[in-house]
């Protein structure tokens, strides 16, 4: 499974940071929750990562599941957090990022995003911390 890398790690964070920031101060009442599906326990052989991964599917995990998650009274939705295409500065180290280009959806991902499509369920890509914000209040969440 590849490695996400830096940068959307570090805007993870940053929407973490928003999150609670907003929760804190009463403009979001909803339940939130980062989906680590590129996490395995480290210093793992490959045979022994092909095992893990193996047993987290049997368990029921799903590839392709957005990286976070939004429930709020009346309804719920996924966010799938993408590199953005410009310079960023993270909200918590205030270091500046140079983003790659936004990426691309994986076949998995996409079929997620399909199955989100088909039952009506609320989803969306987004590449900065402005661009949930945005999604958010679209969705009434904020």
């Amino acid at each position: 499974m590849a490695k996400k890398n830096n940068t959307e790690d570090l805007l993870s964070e940053d929407v973490k940071t928003y999150c609670d920031t907003m929760s804190a101060l009463s403009q979001m009442d909803a339940i939130y929750t980062h989906i680590p599906m590129e996490a395995q326990p480290p210093k793992m052989q490959p045979f022994q990562a092909l095992r893990f991964w193996e047993k987290k599917k049997r368990m029921g995990i799903r590839n392709g599941v957005p990286d976070w998650y939004f429930g709020w009274k009346g309804g719920h939705g996924w966010i799938e957090l993408k590199a953005p295409k410009e310079l960023i500065v993270s909200l918590k180290t205030g270091k500046t990022i140079q983003g790659k280009a936004a990426g691309k959806l994986s076949e998995s991902q996409e079929d997620f995003q399909a199955d989100c499509d088909r039952l009506g369920i609320k989803h969306a890509i987004c590449d900065s911390v402005a661009s949930v914000d945005a999604t958010l209040k679209k969705w009434g969440v904020i």
